[in-house]
């Protein structure tokens, strides 16, 4: 049963994430969190564990992803190169404080912080220009804006296993990026932070002496070599999906998505 639901949660996942422009934790880290916690009786360890396992899932699927979106001319490398620094630096840091916390704690601080971007989203939707155009994008952006966002994009990504779509692509529109190419530059964004922070929760669950069979640190391999596959399928599928879409529609599908990831993932907690 449990590696059915691994199954679908790949394929969701997968669809979601080439969709939105998502690595695919915030669609991961709460249904492994279930899974772990009620199938696998993980009580005490499952929102790490399902941080770490995916962050190694989120490697296939951003590279899926972003081969998918470089095609299509989505990723803004400027933007990405101005930013990743910060990410990655933070990432690091989130990483280890997330070792320091327990699982109920994480479970309501990923809670909180989704319902925020999902609030900053709409907030943004309600501001934006009608004339704005699809073509018309802000490059450049001032290098402490770049600094902060990129340090709380980091941070959430290593406390929580996601790839910092719900902070990065609200970022971007509202300097001007189309939908689109907000969500392709998300995607690029991923694939660097699932290494760097893979690697870390391994290294943290080392440290940790985790004794848990088919585990290495806090990444459960069984379920990467499940979810990977299907993510990998179904992301270069979600992009060609929403490459069709209009912005209007991918911004709605966004704010809805995260309203229900952060409702969902408090429930988990407090139940």
């Amino acid at each position: 049963m449990e590696y059915l639901l691994f199954v679908i949660l790949g394929c969701v996942t997968g669809l979601v994430a080439g969709i939105l422009g998502v690595g695919g934790g915030l669609i991961i880290v709460p249904g492994l969190a279930m899974i772990f916690k009620y199938y696998y009786g993980f009580d005490n360890l499952y929102m790490h564990l399902a941080a770490g396992t995916s962050l190694a899932v989120m490697i296939f699927t951003a590279t899926a992803g972003s081969i998918s979106n470089q095609k299509q001319k989505r990723i803004v490398w400027a933007i990405f190169f101005q930013t990743i620094p910060w990410i990655l630096f933070a990432d690091i840091v989130g990483a280890f404080i997330s070792g320091l916390l327990n699982a109920i704690t994480l479970s309501i601080l990923f809670a909180v912080i989704i319902l925020i971007m999902a609030a900053k989203m709409i907030v943004t939707v309600v501001k934006i220009k009608k004339n704005i155009k699809d073509d018309e994008i802000i490059k450049k952006v001032p290098l402490y804006l770049a600094a902060m966002v990129g340090s709380l994009i980091g941070l959430k990504s290593g406390l929580f296993g996601i790839g910092g779509g719900a902070i990065s692509v609200p970022y971007m529109t509202s300097v001007g990026v189309p939908m689109k190419k907000a969500t392709g530059t998300s995607m690029a964004f991923t694939l660097p932070i699932s290494l760097v922070g893979t690697l870390c929760f391994i290294i943290i669950g080392l440290v940790a002496k985790v004794n848990i069979s088919n585990t290495l640190g806090y990444v459960y391999w069984p379920t990467v070599l499940v979810i990977a596959p299907c993510t990998m399928f179904f992301a270069p599928i979600g992009s060609k999906l929403a490459a069709g879409m209009s912005t209007k529609w991918l911004r709605y599908i966004f704010i809805i998505f995260l309203l229900f990831i952060g409702f969902k993932m408090l429930i988990t907690a407090l139940i």
